[in-house]
């Protein structure tokens, strides 16, 4: 009896547990988004609000690269704002012009009815998944996908942020198993880049990108603007607020922000 049990339980010790289900949902070898127009950006640093507009255009959002720019806020700290001059040189970091980060990007982009999303540590497989469901995505890399480092600048109202000399973004729009297929935001040229390389140049930056799943249908509770009539067919272009104050309309944005 005691030579039976010590046999069973050196043979249970032997089994080997069942592995964990996979979390992630298979995706197709390749994929490719369809119908992006691409440009060149209009300034020498202006290469996020070039690809802002490009999104927002896929999705049926005119959007204006000029405009946009300017309706970006300014800040020293990029996760806060534009930094520096528009028409400075490319390649220097904060506080000297320099450009901006995902999250101003994707504020702007819902005023003008886009819902994006910043995200920051996002995977290749995240990435790809949004390509495969027909959703390109803006990325932000080094140069044209370049080796780079990141550097630690605190702003003046002591935030730390990761920056990277030459940064720049572009479009995801595709991928097969080699690598990723980008917009360049600089001259609107399309290319494919090894996965090793982009994944490289793409986390300098801690993979900071903007996803967008389509257009808004109803006032974001965080801006607390604008009047949704559906039996009216949308927006209102004129808001008067019944609490005073005053408001300010994006440009081609669909309804009114307080200030």
């Amino acid at each position: 009896m005691v030579k039976t049990l010590t046999l069973f339980l050196l043979v249970s010790s032997l089994v080997l547990p069942a592995a964990a289900p996979s979390l992630q949902e298979d995706l197709p070898d390749y994929a490719f988004v369809a119908g992006i127009v691409a440009h060149g950006q209009t300034y020498p640093l202006s290469c996020e609000s070039r690809s802002a507009a490009d999104l927002a255009n896929y999705w049926g959002i005119p959007v204006d690269e000029v405009e946009f720019f300017d309706a970006l806020p300014i800040s020293d700290n990029p996760e806060k704002g534009f930094v520096g001059s528009v028409m400075g040189v490319w390649g220097h970091i904060p506080p000297n012009s320099y450009g901006v980060h995902a999250v101003p990007v994707a504020s702007l982009l819902r005023q003008y009815g886009l819902d994006a999303k910043a995200q920051r540590g996002m995977s290749l497989y995240e990435l790809k998944r949004e390509i495969a469901n027909g959703r390109p995505v803006i990325v932000w890399v080094v140069g044209h996908v370049w080796q780079g480092t990141p550097e630690t600048y605190t702003a003046k109202d002591g935030s730390q942020v990761t920056v990277a000399r030459f940064e720049h973004t572009m479009i995801a729009y595709g991928y097969d198993k080699a690598g990723v297929y980008l917009i360049d935001a600089g001259n609107g040229t399309r290319g494919n880049y090894g996965n090793e390389r982009f994944e490289n140049s793409w986390g300098v930056l801690g993979n900071m990108a903007v996803t967008a799943s389509g257009i808004i249908h109803h006032i974001p509770d965080e801006y607390d603007c604008g009047i949704y009539d559906e039996d009216a067919g949308g927006f209102f272009d004129i808001l008067i607020p019944s609490s005073g104050g005053s408001w300010k309309k994006p440009p081609g944005a669909q309804y009114y922000c307080p200030l």
